[in-house]
């Protein structure tokens, strides 16, 4: 089920955007009901995010006109048009028609927190490195030291 404002015509295959005239306002535009725009898109997800985005907008106009702007239909659909351009524009960044970026978010926090992950392994490995060549100087002046000790002894006795 589409929200009320997101219609598709059975001719085509293309998604619209309609908005019914409050009826408080109705008067202004000469009792015509509704109107609507075309978003020139056939995907139904995308044209959800778009209509979500515009009925924000058309609400915001409608309450313009209430405190007394004079605006036709023709220049309402003007309007509503750029902002699909720009939604268009802005779409493969999901940076405009205001998407839940939950799925960027997660993908950043997933990113973060792998490179966390390898900063605290590389740590650890540069800590077991760091303990095997102190271990192995370690070995070496402990086994050069007792060497000493053997050779003073049989050069003693």
């Amino acid at each position: 089920m589409f929200p009320q404002y997101l219609v598709k015509t059975p001719l085509n295959s293309s998604f619209f955007f309609r908005t019914f005239i409050p009826l408080d306002i109705r008067d202004l535009f000469g009792g015509i009901i509704e109107f609507r725009v075309s978003l020139k898109c056939v995907s139904k997800v995308e044209s959800k995010k778009v209509c979500l985005h515009l009925n924000k907008q058309i609400e915001t106009i409608y309450k313009q006109i209430r405190m007394g702007k004079s605006l036709t239909i023709e220049e309402m659909k003007r309007m509503l048009k750029k902002e699909i351009e720009k939604s268009k524009k802005h779409s493969s960044y999901f940076s405009y028609v205001g998407v839940d970026r939950s799925k960027e978010k997660k993908k950043q926090e997933c990113l973060e927190t792998l490179w966390r992950q390898y900063q605290l392994k590389n740590k650890e490995l540069i800590s077991k490195k760091r303990k095997t060549i102190y271990q192995n100087r370690t070995d070496t002046i402990t086994h050069q030291e007792d060497s000493r000790c053997l050779d003073s002894k049989q050069s003693v006795g």
